[in-house]
């Protein structure tokens, strides 16, 4: 039985449906506020900015990042379409399903990307990591943040 639970807390943490994934995301969020921070201190935004996030899974970091300015846009990708629709779309703010290998964004699009624990996730490395070079302006900024393997150990 814990066997099986281990494994649907696993498949929601990638991709969060339902009740479960509401329950997931939460429990991410929790987990990561110290990871969030890091981000919010290293978005040094002047204004104007495109920012794209990564796995945005309930949206409370594409939250928090849009009260740092009011002069930003940012647009948010996951491959849950349950998140996608608990997303409510707003100035600044657009949301879309998909995963990074697969999104349309034009060339040299955005300031900043960033995402937080979804690297484990992804299914193409090579290819996720073409796509963040092909969408990013020269000079831009990625910001993969994640638990090292031995923070995790460390921590439990």
């Amino acid at each position: 039985m814990f066997t099986a639970f281990t494994k649907y807390v696993a498949k929601n943490f990638r991709k969060p449906v339902g009740f479960g994934g509401w329950v997931s995301t939460w429990i991410m969020n929790t987990m990561n506020q110290k990871l969030y921070l890091g981000i919010l201190k290293r978005l040094d935004l002047v204004g104007g900015e495109q920012l794209l996030e990564i796995g945005f899974g309930n949206g409370y970091l594409l939250r928090k990042v849009l009260r740092l300015r009011e002069d930003i846009s940012l647009i948010g990708i996951d491959i849950s379409k349950d998140m996608v629709r608990r997303i409510k779309p707003r100035a600044r703010l657009a949301v879309q399903e998909g995963s990074l290998s697969e999104c349309s964004f034009p060339d040299a699009f955005f300031d900043w990307i960033y995402t937080v624990n979804t690297f484990y996730f992804w299914k193409d490395y090579e290819r996720d990591f073409a796509e963040i070079s092909r969408i990013l302006k020269p000079g831009g900024y990625f910001l993969n943040v994640v638990y090292t393997k031995e923070y995790l150990e460390n921590n439990d």
